[in-house]
Order: structure tokens, then C-alpha cells, then sequence
């Protein structure tokens, strides 16, 4: 059984951030023991990730919770970044918030996942009102550790942009091919994406965006710019462990 640390970034959801809470408290014992879920708002004002898990009352497993100091939006890959650097266990499964656990299929993936020849996995979902199998989702991944960093972890000068996302599993497919690396679906799907997200807040994919998203990565192929990765601030919270 390998064990696990579910890196969630959390951005003024609270319905979902109790859904995940809940589906976690569902494992049994010995899953418990091989996870911890590590928690990072990226910058709530209404509704903070530690407010929540506070109200909540004490879980029995490993919780640990991290909040970017400024709020900016759209920052949820440089949280990413913080709870990929801060997770104590050798493999990440990182979610958005609306992507809630299921638990079997974490009981199944503790014992399932083989990494012996340095794969890593990218998880479709599953619609949580009809029940439809989503197409493969950028954001939800599981691979050890050391291979999330190798690869090159996210790039925060796109912090603020909604819409670079993708831009990480494009490299990862590159590095993948020079470096002799795996990388599949795993399972049907790993969780069940709810309307409770920061995705309900309006997006501005205009042409003005697209641009900058272009020109920073044009830079940064010249290597007029470096990739930046840890460079915002952040708070370490008390867990909710009981």
C-alpha cells in the first residue's frame, strides 16, 4: 500500500471542502493511516478554508492546512505548488476543490498504483448529478513527488491567468517522451465534480489573455524569463485532527 497525500486547493467553497472532509471519513482504518489531505486556500476572503474546517469539528486522519496571503485570482497552481512542496508522503494526488473523493476508489488506488516504471496518472471524473464519466481533467493527477518537481512542478508567472492550466500536462507529455516516462488513465474516474467551485466565477477568456498567455510562454521558451515556482507567501493552520 503506498501512502498518499491528497493535495486539494480550496478557493471560498465550503460545501465542497465539507464533502471532501466527509468522504475521507469514510475510509477505513488502515487508508486512513497511508493518507494525509493537505488543504491550500489560495486566498479566500468570504469564506476561508481554516473557518471551515474549524466549524467542522475534529476528523480522525491527517489534515494539514496552508493559505496563500494575498488573493489573487486565479493563483490555485501556486497552491499547488505549496502543497506539493509541503506534503509529507512520496505520492500526490492532486484535485481542484469541486473534484470530491470517492473513497472506494481511494482505497483502490492505495493498493492499485504501480510507479515502477515511472508513470504517473491523469484521472477523469464523474459528473456528480448525472452520474456522466467526464473526459480526462488536467488538474487531476496522481504521480510521486519527486516526479511532480522533475517535470518541473507548475510555473507561476501564469499565476492570475485561468486558462494556463493545460500548458502543464503538455510539458509533462514532452518530458514524458525524453525521459522515458509513463503516464495513463487510472480507474474509471477518481471523483465526482460538483457545481461548489471557484469555476463558478466569471471568466475572462478574451483575446487581450490569450495574448499574455502567448508572449509568457514564448518568453519563457527563449529564456528571456525563468520559471518561478514557491515565490508567494503562506500561512501554515492548525490542522483539524482530533
Amino acid at each position: 500500500m503506498i501512502e498518499l497525500s491528497i493535495v486539494v486547493t480550496y478557493y471560498n467553497s465550503p460545501d465542497a471542502l465539507r464533502n471532501h472532509l466527509e468522504a475521507l471519513s469514510m475510509l477505513d482504518k488502515s487508508s486512513k493511516s497511508s493518507i494525509e489531505l493537505v488543504i491550500v486556500d489560495d486566498g479566500s476572503q468570504d469564506a476561508p478554508a481554516f473557518d471551515v474546517v474549524e466549524n467542522f469539528g475534529p476528523v480522525d486522519f491527517n489534515l494539514r492546512l496552508f493559505r496563500l496571503v494575498e488573493d489573487i485570482p486565479w493563483n490555485h497552481r501556486s497552491a499547488r505548488n505549496i502543497g506539493a512542496h509541503e506534503a509529507k508522503n512520496e505520492h500526490l494526488l492532486l484535485l481542484d476543490i469541486d473534484t470530491v473523493i470517492i473513497p472506494d476508489l481511494i482505497q483502490k488506488a492505495l493498493v492499485g498504483v504501480d510507479f515502477s516504471d515511472r508513470a504517473f496518472y491523469m484521472l477523469p471524473r464523474r459528473d456528480a448529478i448525472t452520474g456522466e464519466v467526464l473526459k480526462v481533467h488536467h488538474d487531476s493527477l496522481l504521480i510521486p513527488k519527486a516526479l511532480f518537481w522533475e517535470i518541473g512542478g507548475y510555473d507561476e508567472n501564469f499565476a492570475g491567468y485561468w486558462g494556463a492550466g493545460p500548458f502543464w500536462l503538455r510539458r509533462a507529455e514532452v518530458a514524458a517522451q525524453k525521459r522515458a516516462l509513463k503516464h495513463t488513465v487510472f480507474l474509471d474516474w477518481i471523483g465526482e465534480k460538483t457545481a461548489d467551485s471557484q469555476a463558478k466565477f466569471r471568466r475572462k477568456n478574451n483575446l487581450i489573455r490569450r495574448l499574455r498567455i502567448r508572449t509568457l510562454r514564448f518568453l519563457l521558451g527563449l529564456g528571456i524569463i525563468r520559471r518561478k515556482q514557491l515565490t508567494y507567501s503562506y500561512e501554515i493552520g492548525d490542522n483539524g485532527n482530533s
